[in-house]
C-alpha cells in the first residue's frame, strides 16, 4: 500500500542523499538541515512565551470566574434570607398588631369590672399581655437589624462578584484586594 522509502546517503555529509522507492527510483531529495540559529531560537522562545502566557491568562482568567459564581451564589443566598426575614417581620408585626388589640380590649374589659379582685386578675392578664407584645416588638427590631445586615452583606457579595466577573475579561490587569465584609 504505502511505498518503502529508504534512504541512501552519499560518503559526505551536504552532498544529496537519493530516495529509493517501488515507484520513484533514481530521484534525488536534499537531506534537510536544520540550522540552529539566534533568530530562529528567539522566536522560539517568542512562540513558547507567548503560549505560555495565553495558558497562564486561561487559568487566572477561570479563578476569576469561580470567584464570581462563589460570590453570586451567596447573595443569592442573602437576598432569600432577606425574604424569610422580611416573611418574619410581618408575621410578627401581625402578632403584635394583633396583641395590642387584645390589651385594649381587655383595658376595656377590666375598666367595667367592679369588683377588686376581678379588677386585679384583669390586672395580672393585662400586665403579661404587654409583656409579650413587648418581647414581640424587640424580636421585630432585632429581625429588622438582622436584615439591615443581611442587606448590606448580600451588597458586599454582588459588588465582590461584579469585581471578578471584570477581573475575568481582563485577567492581565491587577486586581484590588478585597474589602473587609461588613459586620
Amino acid at each position: 500500500m504505502f511505498p518503502d522509502l529508504r534512504r541512501r546517503r552519499s560518503g559526505t555529509p551536504g552532498e544529496e542523499a537519493t530516495l529509493s522507492s517501488q515507484g520513484h527510483r533514481g530521484q534525488v531529495m536534499q537531506v534537510p538541515h536544520v540550522r540552529f540559529t539566534v533568530r530562529r531560537m528567539m522566536v522560539a522562545v517568542v512562540i513558547m512565551t507567548t503560549a505560555l502566557w495565553g495558558g497562564w491568562l486561561c487559568i487566572v482568567r477561570l479563578d476569576y470566574l469561580e470567584r464570581a459564581e462563589r460570590f453570586r451564589r451567596s447573595a443569592v443566598s442573602w437576598a432569600a434570607d432577606d425574604a424569610s426575614w422580611i416573611r418574619g417581620i410581618q408575621g410578627q408585626e401581625q402578632v403584635n398588631a394583633m396583641e395590642e388589640r387584645q390589651c385594649v380590649e381587655a383595658e376595656r374589659r377590666r375598666d367595667m369590672v367592679t369588683d377588686a379582685s376581678e379588677r386585679a386578675r384583669w390586672g395580672r392578664r393585662i400586665a403579661a399581655m404587654r409583656a409579650d407584645l413587648a418581647w414581640g416588638e424587640r424580636c421585630a427590631r432585632e429581625t429588622r437589624s438582622s436584615l439591615a445586615k443581611a442587606a448590606a452583606q448580600q451588597r458586599h457579595h454582588k459588588d465582590l462578584m461584579r469585581k471578578y466577573v471584570d477581573a475575568a475579561s481582563s485577567p492581565w490587569r491587577l486586581v484590588p484586594p478585597d474589602p473587609p465584609a461588613p459586620e
